[in-house]
């Protein structure tokens, strides 16, 4: 029997008449209780099954405020390839969708995003999601990634690792930013702060770019100390995809390749 007040929560959200606010509340609880994600995921078959149902992007934005994305415009004369971010209530709707869908494939599937090696014990693990046009989905299911398709992120930093950053390089040997994102040339952002720990956690942005190569590579850098776009740009000296895992000091790269539609 499902005892947990939260039950409620999960009733208002399948029915699309959650608030913001207790959307907010239950996104984070779900992971932490065994009762709440089960009922969450009994109500989620019902709803598969049933025709009238809310679909899961229309729960999510009545949630938490779904609007249209925009593009943040690329500063005039500079030529390399610049991120079109997606609007804070979009990137909720995305982190929320990525949880739930975390908890849906909590056992780590073999053609997730993980390190050189496979998926071993106390191996850093990130899953990626496409987000355009509707509720995330996982990569491997959307088949070869639209040029301008967004992308969210999900990862457990086992090792105790706390700095993270994700780029993509591609066969011509241009870099695309997702977390940090780099907007001014004149910027050198750090890695972003993440949770240490066992369970999926989602980055809360989901960004895109006009991506112009035909490859993807996708890597993940779990450290220590915090780095900069302008120091791992160094260490990649200008190489080209497929490149493999980079060889940084107290680092642990995470590597995904990615065929990208004509």
């Amino acid at each position: 029997m499902i005892t947990c007040i939260e039950k409620a929560l999960v009733d208002a959200h399948f029915e699309g008449r959650i608030s913001p606010k207790d959307e907010t509340r239950l996104r984070p609880h779900l992971p932490t209780c065994a009762s709440c994600t089960e009922y969450y995921e009994r109500r989620a078959l019902l709803a598969s099954l049933d025709p009238e149902a809310l679909p899961l992007a229309e729960r999510l934005g009545r949630g938490l405020g779904l609007v249209s994305g925009h593009a943040v415009t690329t500063p005039s004369g500079f030529t390399r390839p610049r991120p079109r971010l997606v609007v804070v209530t979009l990137a909720l709707v995305a982190a929320a969708a990525i949880v739930l869908l975390a908890l849906a494939g909590r056992n780590k599937p073999d053609d997730g995003f993980a390190s050189r090696g496979g998926l071993a014990s106390g191996a850093p693990y990130v899953r990626v999601y496409t987000s355009s046009g509707g509720a995330p989905s996982p990569l491997e299911d959307a088949g070869p990634l639209r040029r301008d398709t967004e992308l969210g992120f999900a990862y457990e930093s086992v090792e105790g690792k706390g700095q993270l950053m994700i780029f993509g390089l591609d066969e011509h040997g241009h870099v695309f930013w997702y977390h940090p994102a780099w907007i001014d040339p004149k910027d050198d952002p750090a890695s972003v702060r993440v949770e240490t720990g066992a369970g999926l956690k989602p980055l809360r942005e989901a960004i895109a770019h006009e991506l112009d190569g035909r490859t993807l590579e996708l890597h993940a850098l779990f450290s220590n100390a915090p780095r900069t776009v302008k120091a791992v740009e160094g260490a990649l000296g200008g190489r080209r995809a497929p490149l493999g895992p980079l060889t940084l000091p107290d680092t642990t790269d995470v590597v995904m390749t990615v065929e990208v539609a004509p």
